[in-house]
């Protein structure tokens, strides 16, 4: 407005001047000289005006800009913090199971001092028990394989179930297939027309085994016991004799070789694991 009020003086001053001097004046050229100004005046308005409007846009492109990479954020410090939980929960797991350290376990040796000729191949009697440091469940080693568990304890004796006997049962891995399944015992089958003990081959079964697992199950595959996976006593309790299909044809039976030794055992090895 200020600018206007000056030029509007201005204006009248000129006029004057020429009425003054009397010289000829020329409407056109009076137009032209006005009209000039506001010119000049209208372009540099508008050239502020585009660039109010092209701050304005920048800054609210700017500012949508930042909204998304507030949320981006936010989103991300959200996955962030459930890693975290995630990593700490199975951090616990892990130290609940103890994977990936040694558990220490405990050796006691004993001997066979009975065995019953009818049940051959379903238990056997040992001289060690409750005070020597013998719990019910733990595993029984000889010669490198596993050969039963513990069933129960007196002070001075315990009674061990064999892998061979229908009692038996126990949570197994493959040696190429780690997920545990469950052992059975089982003192018929393979060889049970063969009334004599002589050459007889005890043995057992793992059923519902998932159908995909055939690729990683052979003749001759090796089974552990799943409670020592984590311990210098990882022992076979046998291999897979025979492999079939169950009759829904959507898992597996495998038969398992147990070895000779559960015919003719004197010593053994119990495996107490300590406590945590």
């Amino acid at each position: 407005m200020a600018i206007l009020k000056v030029f509007f003086r201005c204006l009248i001053i000129f006029i004057i001047i020429l009425f003054f001097l009397k010289k000829s004046f020329n409407p056109k050229l009076f137009l032209q000289s006005i009209a000039v100004p506001f010119l000049v005046i209208g372009s540099k308005v508008r050239r502020g005006i585009d660039e109010i409007l092209f701050h304005t846009e920048s800054r609210e492109n700017l500012i949508k800009i930042c909204k998304e990479l507030t949320s981006e954020n936010l989103t991300l410090r959200s996955q962030l913090q459930m890693d975290q939980n995630l990593k700490e929960r199975l951090g616990n797991l892990e130290k609940l199971l103890r994977i990936g350290e040694k558990i220490s376990c405990q050796k006691i040796y004993a001997r066979v001092i009975k065995r019953n000729s009818s049940a051959w191949f379903e238990s056997i009697i040992i001289n060690k028990g409750s005070i020597h440091g013998v719990k019910p469940n733990v595993l029984v080693l000889a010669k490198g394989h596993i050969i039963g568990k513990v069933m129960e304890t007196a002070s001075q004796f315990s009674t061990i179930a064999l892998t061979s006997s229908p009692k038996f049962r126990l949570a197994v891995q493959f040696e190429n297939f780690l997920a545990p399944m469950i052992f059975t015992g089982n003192d018929s089958g393979f060889c049970e027309n063969n009334a004599n003990k002589v050459g007889f081959r005890a043995f057992g079964v793992v059923k519902n085994i998932p159908i995909n697992a055939r690729n990683s199950l052979q003749i001759g595959t090796k089974i552990f016991a799943a409670s020592l996976a984590h311990t210098d006593f990882n022992m076979p309790l046998g291999s897979v004799a025979e492999l079939r299909e169950q009759a829904d044809g959507i898992f597996l039976q495998v038969a398992i070789d147990l070895p000779e030794i559960t015919n003719s055992l004197q010593e053994v090895l119990i495996i107490v694991q300590n406590d945590l």
